[in-house]
């Protein structure tokens, strides 16, 4: 059985992953992708109660 703690883990890896590729692709100009894995990250953090 996954903990909270192991949950939130990972979901915290996903968002990081997601603003990884964001970076990835702004470095290569590649502004709708970015903003798609900006949104991403967005998502997953606003689900954890991070909010900007």
């Amino acid at each position: 059985m996954i903990s909270t703690l192991e949950t939130l883990k990972m979901q915290l890896r996903q968002a990081i992953i997601q603003l990884e590729q964001a970076e990835k692709s702004l470095d290569k100009n590649q502004l709708e992708h970015t903003k798609v894995y900006v949104r991403n990250a967005k998502g997953i953090l606003m689900k954890l109660g991070i909010t900007f």
